[in-house]
Formats: structure tokens, C-alpha cells, sequence
């Protein structure tokens, strides 16, 4: 990640951004893969879900933060004081990686992978139950901007009540992840959050520019309740010595729809000429979660 950021700060042709892109994109997808397996090694079977939730929540805290920040900063210093912010970011973040962590005792941290040992059927639907969930989120940060601005916010206004719905996330993540692992609910409390999102992500599309921040944050904090209950599924399926690779296994089907969702969605609102299908969209992609969740529950416990 860190060697793709200075590659985008140097670049100077269009095929060296790619390059930078690319190489900042694959060291992305390594650490988001290796600190889940990391993370459940540290919890499993001791409040899991409030703390994946809390390692969940730094993605849309990073986006909350680079919407709010970065423009500020690209405006006084132009995109190469913006880039290299990010860089220093990602050093700062190795550095204390490097120096401070330590592996838990009894985790596998290397051997044999044994690939038919994997709960092929349950681990994938896990996988898409959170691609669906998080390519739902993407609709919502990523086309919400354009359809409050649609609906008379301002560029900045509509920039603001987006990150809005990602720090209400943030927020509400860790308190999610705490309630499904004292009451041991994990499950309900997906549910009512995947119901919840099927209810209040169309209603999104009808509001005023008074009221775009205050639903904007409540929808990002009923939705946000449960992402470390949905990431801590894997731990109910995957043996300790299958956990890197059933992990690898998981976080590429999630990486397939998050990459195949989003441009199919705004090329189906490009063809109806209308940007607010991508908010229907993104509810119909919740119906599929309560789907798998519902397949997940059934053939994990017929497996086990």
C-alpha cells in the first residue's frame, strides 16, 4: 500500500497512476484478509463481534474522514500534498504494525492448507451475505452524493451528510458488535439491521435539504449495527488451521461482488437516465443478505 501511494505521487502519466492504483489495491486486499484471520485469532470464542465490529468500523471511518479531509487539503496544497498525506498515513500505520504487534498464543500462523477441509456451501454464503451488505453501503456513499445534489443540497452540503452516514457507522459498529455478544444474539440483530435497511434506503430518496444529515445519520447507525456480527460468521465454520486460507477464500467472493456491483448499478442508472435506482438497488441487495443469512444458518448447522 504504502510503495502504491508513492507510485500515484510520482506518477506522471496515466499508466503510472494505474500502476500505484493497482499496487496500493493488492497490499489493500492482503492486510484486509490477513487482520481478519488476525483478529479472530485474538477473540474467537471471547466477544468476536464487538471486536471485529471496532476493526470493521475503520473502513468507513477512513472514508468519513478522507471525504471530510482530503478536498480540504487537495484545495490548499494541491493532489500531491493530499497523496502524500495518505502515504504517511500508511507508514505511520506499518510502523506501529512492525513494532507492536504479536501473534496470540494457539493461532496457527503458517502450515498446510487443507483445502477440502473447507465448509465450501456456508463459507461462501457468509461471504455473501457481507459483499452484498458493504456493496449496499457503497450505493449509498457512492451515488448518495450525487442524488441529494439532485435534490438541491449543495456539493458540500451533500459531501457532508454522506460522511454523516459512514461516521454513524462507525458509532454504531462497536455498540452492535458489544449488544450481539451479550445477549448472544447475533443473528436477530443482523436481521433487524438488513430489515431495516430494506425500509429506510428508499425513504433516502424523498428528503428535504433539512433533513438529508438527520436521516442520513440515523440510516448509517440502524445499518451500522451489526458489521462485526456478520465478519465473525466465519468463526462459527472455520477450525483454527483453515482460518487464513477459508478466510482468503471468503474475502474473494466478497471482493467479486464489491467489484462487479457498483458499475453494473450505475450503468442500469446511466440506462434509465435516472441516478436514484441505485438506492433501490442497494435495498433489493439487502433482501439478498437476509437470504444467504437464512442459507448460512441451515448449512452451517447441518455441517457441523
Amino acid at each position: 500500500m504504502f510503495v502504491g501511494s508513492i507510485l500515484v505521487l510520482q506518477a506522471s502519466t496515466f499508466s503510472g497512476l494505474v500502476a500505484g492504483r493497482v499496487m496500493a489495491g493488492i497490499g489493500g486486499v492482503v492486510v484486509n484478509v490477513l487482520m481478519t484471520k488476525m483478529v479472530i485469532d485474538w477473540f474467537a470464542g471471547r466477544n468476536l463481534a464487538a471486536a471485529m465490529a471496532i476493526f470493521i468500523s475503520s473502513w468507513p471511518m477512513g472514508i468519513g474522514l478522507a471525504l471530510v479531509t482530503l478536498p480540504r487539503v487537495a484545495d490548499q496544497g494541491g493532489l500531491d500534498l493530499a497523496w502524500a498525506c495518505v502515504a504517511l498515513v500508511i507508514a505511520m500505520a506499518l510502523v506501529a504494525f512492525w513494532t507492536k504487534y504479536k501473534t496470540p498464543e494457539g493461532a496457527v500462523a503458517h502450515g498446510r492448507i487443507a483445502v477440502v477441509e473447507l465448509p465450501w456451501v456456508p463459507l461462501s454464503l457468509a461471504a455473501l451475505v457481507w459483499g452484498f451488505y458493504n456493496a449496499a453501503l457503497a450505493m449509498v456513499f457512492g451515488f448518495g452524493p450525487i442524488i441529494l445534489v439532485n435534490s438541491g443540497l449543495s456539493v458540500a452540503g451533500a459531501s457532508t451528510a454522506t460522511s454523516l452516514f459512514m461516521f454513524a457507522i462507525v458509532i454504531a459498529a462497536p455498540l452492535g458488535g458489544w449488544v450481539a455478544d451479550s445477549l448472544n444474539r447475533r443473528d436477530a440483530l443482523i436481521l433487524f439491521t438488513l430489515v431495516a435497511a430494506i425500509l429506510v434506503l428508499p425513504l433516502m430518496l424523498y428528503l428535504s435539504a433539512s433533513t438529508a444529515w438527520i436521516v442520513f445519520s440515523l440510516a448509517g447507525f440502524l445499518i451500522g449495527l451489526s458489521p462485526g456480527a456478520i465478519v465473525s460468521m466465519t468463526s462459527q465454520i472455520l477450525p483454527a488451521n483453515a482460518r487464513a486460507f477459508g478466510t482468503g477464500i471468503y474475502y474473494s467472493i466478497y471482493y467479486v461482488v464489491m467489484l462487479v456491483s457498483p458499475p453494473m448499478a450505475g450503468a442500469l442508472a446511466d440506462h434509465m437516465g435516472n441516478v436514484n435506482i441505485t438506492l433501490i438497488l442497494a435495498a433489493g441487495m439487502m433482501s439478498i443478505c437476509i437470504l444467504a443469512l437464512l442459507a448460512f444458518r441451515k448449512t452451517a448447522l447441518s455441517t457441523s
